[in-house]
């Protein structure tokens, strides 16, 4: 008896031994402590997928090392271990998947494997870039506009529905004139109207999108001008004959089209008309529509070519060269613009433009000179059809090619016996102070004129002409011939007297050996 209660009692100390050292054991390994991040952007965001997990060992410092458990949206994605045993430390890198990561920390030693004590901590993921996009037309469609307000609208979109903000911001030359920041979620629609702008002066603005990793998106920066004021116009007359008026017009901006009677015509800053009647009133109103769409018109202004039977009204102004002008608010690449419509007079039937670059305010003027132009230092010989000057405005180091039709009357070829293919058209070089004759093609006829086409790579002064007549080098005038030249004429006579007393002798002895 005294054995078996000798036996129960040994059993029953062991398992008190057993019991206590497990209770010590595992106090030893406490949760650990003062989870936080490294190298991370924000406190929750990381944009790179590259950072280092740090904490503090329990109280009891019992762990020898540390099992890392990680979680992706709440599904396990791995188990790590930390690098050194009993460091307080783990370094993650995954810059291809984004998501919200949990870390679950657990110590563990030789006795007693992880998980009995852990702590987590989470970190969102986000290395995607905000997609940021206008839905309010293109740049061009802002080139000008006729109002005081720029209204803007986008969508924004982030793939990990992380909260984000827009920021609207609008600049002139002085510098910002507003900016404003909106919240928006993982995807959206968001708009702005600035209001109470100044007109006719330049804005730029653009969009910038964040989210809460830090990753920013910006869209493309757009000009454009605002303007609600409409062209200003007003015309003045010039030079008048008996059936003539030619019309200064002031204000002039983009498209501009003149009402005379009911009828319209083209024209710009100088409007020329012909085959009017003698002694009559013309009314005329001038339209312009400018580039941002406004219009204005003039007040219907009368102006009367001079009297019938007289050479003219006293004061009257000595005729002005013809000109035509035509305007374009933007002449792009790959796409020809062709002026046309020009006075029969003028001698250009179209000009086909073509550019190598963006060309915008851009204006051609062509002016018929009825003999050579005041700034031309030389006259050019032969017979000269018309005398022209073609300019261009804002189209230096843009212009491709111009390609000019010419028309020449056909009474004027027959009158002065020139052939239609000898005609060509010459450009005035100031510097060698001559006329240079340019390549041009003879394409066939069109009513009363024969047509041809030049290719222009600039513009200048202008002659149609007769091509210059090629002679044989160091040909005389028919007025005489030189003494050199009657020697020569002499020699080749003596040689055919004596090539022909030759053949005849030869027949004579032919004849009498034959008899």
């Amino acid at each position: 008896m005294e054995k078996n209660s000798l036996r129960f009692f040994g059993i029953f100390i062991a398992l008190i031994i057993v019991i206590l050292s497990l209770y010590f054991v595992l106090a030893d390994i406490d949760a650990p402590t003062g989870l936080m991040f490294d190298r991370n952007d924000t406190a929750n965001y990381d944009n790179d997928g590259s950072f280092t997990v740090n904490w503090t060992a329990g109280a009891s410092d019992g762990a020898e090392n540390y099992s890392i458990y990680i979680y992706a949206d709440d599904v396990l994605y791995t188990v790590g271990l930390n690098d050194t045993d009993a460091a307080t430390a783990f370094s993650y890198s995954n810059t291809t998947d984004d998501g919200n990561y949990t870390f679950t920390i657990s110590g563990f030693n030789a006795t007693i494997a992880g998980g009995v004590n852990s702590t987590n901590i989470s970190m969102i993921v986000d290395t995607t870039i905000p997609a940021v996009l206008y839905t309010t037309g293109t740049e061009a469609d802002s080139a000008a506009k006729n109002n005081d307000w720029i209204f803007v609208n986008v969508t924004a979109t982030d793939i990990n529905n992380v909260s984000s903000s827009l920021v609207f911001s609008l600049h002139n030359s002085s510098g910002v004139v507003n900016q404003t920041q909106f919240s928006y979620p993982a995807s959206g629609e968001q708009s702005i109207n600035w209001t109470g702008l100044v007109s006719n002066v330049g804005y730029t603005y653009n969009v910038t999108g964040n989210d809460s990793a830090t990753n920013s998106n910006t869209t493309a920066t757009r000009t454009l001008t605002l303007d609600n004021t409409a062209p200003s116009l007003s015309m003045t007359k010039t030079t008048s004959g008996q059936t003539s008026l030619e019309i200064a017009i002031s204000g002039t901006e983009g498209t501009c089209t003149v009402d005379r009677s009911g009828a319209t015509i083209f024209g710009d800053n100088l409007l020329t008309e012909s085959s009017l009647t003698c002694g009559t009133s013309y009314s005329y109103i001038v339209t312009c529509t400018d580039t941002a769409t406004n219009a204005g018109s003039s007040t219907s202004t009368s102006f009367s070519t001079d009297a019938c039977g007289g050479g003219g009204s006293s004061g009257t102004v000595t005729p002005r060269p013809k000109k035509a002008s035509y305007s374009f608010s933007k002449i792009t690449p790959g796409v020809a613009t062709i002026v046309k419509n020009f006075d029969a007079d003028v001698g250009v039937k179209e000009i086909k433009i073509e550019v190598n670059n963006e060309a915008q305010s851009v204006s051609i003027t062509v002016t018929k000179h009825d003999g050579k132009p005041a700034a031309v230092s030389i006259k050019k010989s032969g017979k000269v059809y018309k005398y022209l000057q073609i300019e261009a405005t804002n189209l230096a180091n843009k212009l491709d090619k111009a390609t000019v039709t010419l028309q020449v009357g056909k009474s004027w070829l027959s009158s002065n016996s020139v052939d239609a293919n000898s005609v060509a058209l010459f450009r005035f070089d100031e510097s060698a102070g001559q006329w240079n004759e340019l390549v041009t093609t003879y394409t066939g006829s069109e009513g009363d004129n024969e047509l041809y086409e030049v290719e222009l790579t600039s513009f200048s002064f202008f002659a149609v002409g007769e091509k210059a007549a090629v002679t044989a080098e160091g040909a005389e005038g028919a007025e005489g011939v030189g003494e050199g030249g009657a020697n020569l004429i002499f020699l080749w006579i003596i040689v055919g007297v004596v090539v022909l007393v030759i053949i005849i002798g030869w027949g004579m002895k032919k004849r009498s050996r034959e008899q």
